[in-house]
C-alpha cells in the first residue's frame, strides 16, 4: 500500500481525498472517498498530460489491536483514464 500511495502522490503530487461517509462495525471500517489531482508524472504507464480527474472509490479495512490486517478497495479507474484522455469516449445511444 505504501508504494502505491507513494507511486499515487508522484503522478498527482497535488491530491487532495476527501472522506465523503466513514461507517464503523465491530473490526471493519468503510469509508466512501473522493480524490482530485492534476496528473504531473508517469502514472501506471500513462505519460503526464497536465489534466486535472477526479476518482471516487470505496475502502473497507479490518482493524486487530489497532492496526489495519485487512484491506480492500474499488475504485473508478475507467473513469479516471478517461478523464486523462488514455481511453475513448463511446458513443452515446
Amino acid at each position: 500500500a505504501k508504494e502505491f500511495i507513494g507511486r499515487l502522490r508522484e503522478a498527482f503530487p497535488d491530491i487532495t481525498f476527501v472522506v465523503e461517509e466513514m461507517i464503523a462495525e465491530d473490526d471493519l471500517v468503510a469509508t466512501r472517498w473522493t480524490a482530485t489531482g492534476t496528473h504531473d508524472s508517469e502514472f501506471m504507464g500513462l505519460e503526464p498530460t497536465g489534466r486535472q480527474a477526479t476518482i471516487g472509490g470505496m475502502t473497507i479495512q479490518r482493524f486487530k489491536d489497532g492496526r489495519i490486517v485487512e484491506g480492500w478497495t474499488e475504485q473508478d479507474a475507467l473513469g479516471l483514464f478517461r478523464q486523462l484522455g488514455a481511453l475513448p469516449e463511446f458513443a452515446r445511444a
